[in-house]
């Protein structure tokens, strides 16, 4: 535990009263312990993982579609097949490992 020594009366009195500051107590209760509880990284992992799986296949498969069919390359659908590809390039280099 790191701890520092703080004047606690230091702008109001003249007194010498000193007290604790305990660094990681106001870490932890400001910002949230620093690891994950194994259960919740295990949950977030599997939701992590089926968001990227169905993304990446689901935008493939548009991809795949628009290009195979000559009828479907209006204006539209090359649109959608765009989005597609930008969502795919966004889940291939923008997901972080947060779990």
């Amino acid at each position: 535990m790191t701890s520092v020594l703080v004047d606690a009366d230091a702008a109001t009195t003249t007194s010498n009263a000193t007290e604790y500051f305990d660094v990681s107590a106001y870490l932890q209760r400001h910002l949230g312990l620093r690891m994950r509880p194994p259960v919740e990284s295990a949950i977030l992992t599997i939701v992590y993982c089926a968001i990227f799986t169905t993304g990446v296949v689901g935008n493939v498969c548009t991809g795949v579609v628009v290009w195979r069919r000559a009828y479907l390359h209006t204006p539209t659908n090359l649109y959608l097949c765009s989005l597609a590809i930008s969502d795919l390039l966004t889940l291939l280099l923008g997901e972080q490992l947060v779990a």
